[in-house]
């Protein structure tokens, strides 16, 4: 699926979904069966509490680079484009 921001700008495609321990039944920190970002540990934990989409980057040529998207930071997914409620440059970023 392709991302774009709250402007309309195309940023890139969803590469993995992960459900939140929120919504999974998930009582404690255990990162089993779950994709780990590789972030601070602290904002890790957040997203794997709440759930979060990774995003590649399909403007550069740097296939490396990646948004991380929170669950509240979705505006609509629609016709296979998860729309955005904010600017792609406040997203979390990181080099995978």
């Amino acid at each position: 699926m392709e991302v774009e921001d709250v402007s309309g700008e195309r940023i890139g495609r969803v590469i993995l979904v992960q459900v939140g321990a929120a919504m999974d039944g998930g009582s404690g920190p255990s990162h089993e069966g779950r994709h780990v970002p590789n972030l601070p540990s602290d904002l890790a934990e957040r997203l794997l509490r709440m759930g979060y989409i990774k995003i590649a980057d399909t403007r550069y040529f740097r296939r490396d680079f990646r948004y991380y998207v929170t669950t509240d930071q979705v505006l609509s997914v629609q016709a296979s484009v998860v729309r955005l409620n904010g600017f792609f440059r406040d997203l979390i970023t990181a080099f995978d």
